[in-house]
């Protein structure tokens, strides 16, 4: 490499910024990714609370006791009839 910088001199470097439009356009864009990625992040966490919520809502509910399988009572004379009706079609 010290050869090469010998033979060509070193490298001249232009400053980016010199160039009073391009910084404009520059900053412009980094603000508009900026407030991109802010909203991305927004979203992203608005959507893990989310999530979060519907697991702890899921982690109550399978804290529930067992379901218990007894018949229920057929009181009305229309439950009755439901009953019946499905057990004759069924059997």
């Amino acid at each position: 490499m010290a050869r090469v910088i010998k033979a060509v001199g070193p490298p001249v470097l232009r400053d980016p910024l010199d160039d009073g439009f391009a910084a404009l356009v520059r900053s412009i864009t980094y603000q508009q990714l900026a407030g991109a990625a802010a909203a991305a992040v927004d979203v992203i966490a608005r959507r893990s609370a989310g999530l979060m919520s519907f697991v702890e809502r899921y982690r109550k509910m399978a804290e529930l006791p067992p379901p218990s399988h007894s018949p229920a009572p057929a009181s009305t004379r229309s439950t009755r009839r439901c009953v019946s009706t499905c057990r004759n079609r069924w059997r």
